[in-house]
């Protein structure tokens, strides 16, 4: 016995509808995934800017026991000196040299004078 058209009509709104609801629910799914990835990606930025820090944190202490070493051997005054412009640029004195994590120039140079190769300071050996 073939189906009346009423009922044949009503199921195809019913469709209609949970197709249409589907989409929705797959839309807002879609945007709290993007929001959930931008969130993530913000902080393995500020993981890395953390990191980043660190390693000029280290860098940077690393040169201060090396200056003030150097200016306790030589009694150059040069290495006094880089000492308090690296003290300064810790404090926010001074602007950074550079981009984040590369470091400051370990050794007082002449202007357009090459650096030194690498290896230990003379005085240490």
């Amino acid at each position: 016995m073939p189906q009346p058209a009423a009922d044949i009509l009503s199921r195809f709104h019913r469709s209609l509808w949970l197709a249409g609801a589907a989409l929705v629910l797959y839309g807002f799914s879609l945007t709290a995934y993007v929001n959930a990835e931008k969130r993530i990606e913000q902080a393995h930025e500020r993981r890395l800017y953390a990191y980043q820090l660190a390693v000029e944190l280290r860098v940077s202490s690393y040169e201060l026991t090396r200056m003030a070493r150097s200016y306790v051997v030589t009694g150059d005054p040069a290495y006094k000196h880089r000492h308090q412009e690296i003290l300064d640029i810790r404090d926010g004195r001074a602007p950074r040299r550079g981009t984040l994590g590369t470091g400051h120039v370990t050794t007082p140079q002449e202007p357009g004078s090459q650096p030194p190769a690498g290896g230990p300071c003379p005085c240490w050996s």
